[in-house]
Parts: C-alpha cells; sequence; structure tokens
C-alpha cells in the first residue's frame, strides 16, 4: 500500500506538471540518486572570512598557514549542484552557498547542501551566516573577531579569539576553553553551555527553553545569563571574589556558595522564569 501511494503521488505530480509544462520549463524525475562532488582551492592575502551556507555543516579551523584553503562537499539530488558563490572581496573572502536550481525537479527525497572545512590563517576574522547545519569554529586565534548566526543547527566554539558572538534560533550553544576580551552565546531554543580559560570582560549567555551553564576559568568584569524556561548554573574560579551579585527566578530555587560585596569589581546578573540558579566555586 505504501509503494502504491507514492507511485500514485509521484505520478500525480508529474501528470500535473505535464499540464503546466509550457509555462515552467522544468521536468520531473524519479531518480533520488544522491550526487557528491569535491571541490577544494587556496586563497591568499585576505585577513577576513565571510561565510554564508543556507544548507550543510561548517567548519572553521585557524591554523598557522599563510593562505585560506577552502574544502567543501557538495551534496544534491537532481541535474544541478548546489550554487556558489567565491570572491576576493579587498582583504575579505566571501563565499555564499545557495540552492540547487536546474530543470530538473526530484520527486521524493531531495538533497542540496554543500558541508565546508575551512582552514584560516590564525588571527583571521571569521562571519559566519547558517540557514540549516551545524556551525563549528576553532582556535581563531587571538585577534579574531567570530561572528556566528544560525537558524536551525547547533553552534561550538573553541579556543581563542579577541570577541565570540554565537547566536542560534533552534540549537544549542557550545563555548569552550575560550579566551576572548567579549563572549556573546545567544539560543532561542536550546542550552547554552560556556567555559572560560583566560580574563573576559563581558560574557553575556541567554536562552528562551534550556539551561545555562557557565565555567569561568579565570576573572571576568560582568557575567550575565537569562533564561525563559531552564536552570542557571555558574562556577566561579577557586578563591576568587567577592562579586556583585543579582539572581531572580520566578519559580525555583536560589543558591549562593560565593563571596559577594555591594562594590565589588566583578559583576553577576542571573535571571529566570522558571528554574534554579546556583552559583559555587569550581
Amino acid at each position: 500500500m505504501g509503494n502504491t501511494t507514492t507511485k500514485y503521488a509521484a505520478v500525480g505530480l508529474a501528470a500535473g506538471c505535464a499540464l503546466i509544462l509550457t509555462g515552467c520549463g522544468f521536468r520531473v524525475s524519479l531518480d533520488t540518486a544522491l550526487a557528491e562532488e569535491e571541490r577544494s582551492d587556496a586563497y591568499s592575502g585576505a585577513t577576513a572570512l565571510e561565510l554564508r551556507n543556507r544548507d550543510g555543516a561548517t567548519t572553521v579551523v585557524g591554523a598557522d598557514v599563510e593562505e585560506i584553503t577552502l574544502e567543501r562537499v557538495l551534496r544534491y539530488t537532481g541535474d544541478t549542484p548546489p550554487e556558489e558563490r567565491v570572491a576576493e572581496e579587498g582583504p575579505t573572502l566571501a563565499v555564499t552557498a545557495g540552492g540547487c536550481g536546474g530543470s530538473v525537479v526530484t520527486v521524493g527525497i531531495n538533497q542540496c547542501a554543500i558541508d565546508y572545512t575551512v582552514t584560516v590563517p590564525s588571527g583571521t576574522a571569521v562571519t559566519v551566516d547558517s540557514g540549516d547545519g551545524p556551525v563549528t569554529v576553532e582556535n581563531a586565534g587571538e585577534g579574531a573577531a567570530v561572528v556566528i548566526e544560525a537558524g536551525d543547527g547547533a553552534i561550538a566554539v573553541s579556543g581563542s579569539a579577541a570577541r565570540v558572538e554565537a547566536t542560534t534560533t533552534d540549537g544549542a550553544v557550545t563555548l569552550t576553553d575560550i579566551t576572548a576580551e567579549t563572549v556573546v552565546a545567544r539560543a532561542l531554543d536550546g542550552s547554552v553551555e560556556v567555559s572560560t580559560t583566560g580574563e573576559v570582560e563581558t560574557l553575556d549567555a541567554s536562552t528562551g527553553d534550556g539551561s545555562i551553564t557557565i565555567t569561568a576559568g579565570s576573572g571576568f568584569d560582568a557575567l550575565t545569563a537569562k533564561a525563559g524556561d531552564g536552570s542557571i548554573t555558574v562556577l566561579t574560579p577557586s578563591g576568587g571574589g567577592p562579586y556583585t551579585l543579582s539572581t531572580s527566578t520566578v519559580d525555583g530555587r536560589v543558591r549562593v556558595d560565593v563571596p559577594e560585596s555591594d562594590d565589588a569589581p566583578s559583576t553577576i546578573d542571573l535571571t529566570t522564569i522558571d528554574g534554579s540558579i546556583e552559583v559555587r566555586e569550581s
């Protein structure tokens, strides 16, 4: 019965398209075979990477190299691979991955994605805009600004940078062993986990639905965490403080086990609507 239903749907779509074939200029294919194409290119002279990926995984790694290496795997059904534009715009290498055009409409499972693995010189500014897919950035390097926006996908960042800003609509944000002056981690629907190893001036974490866990490996000026529905846990450096501390929760317990002072230079501001709050030394 399942095969019959699928066959009917396919035939119906094909027949329907045939009626408007002269108006739409495409043909229908029942071939759902997945095609893969690998590409690799190198670019020298760029000090910034801007990558916009419509669909697919994106990985950026900082290393002791002289040029940007752009490796990708294109996956698609139909007769046309995903659109891609690579342009050297002054000091910026701009990469844009789009959808699949072509004249064939595939009935059934459709795929149109590019998985990127990019190696950049340490210190390269990295900007990633991902529509659907996970984003990973490792060791961007001191002086590098890392800015990531994802529509549907998890974000993972590790290592040193000058600034880290990671925002996703649907997915977890995990920042590991971060050394940066400014750290921003935001999720609309997903957990947020941040650990730092170096001094941080400001750390701002928020989520609409999910827990927040922050492990500060060293000192900070201002730490802020806001959750709509979820708990907040902050681990401060052993022997650190005191802190100017503010906590607020509508439904949940609050446990604070760190030294406090109203005039302390380091501030902690934690707010959740539905969840517990815990602040203690690591």
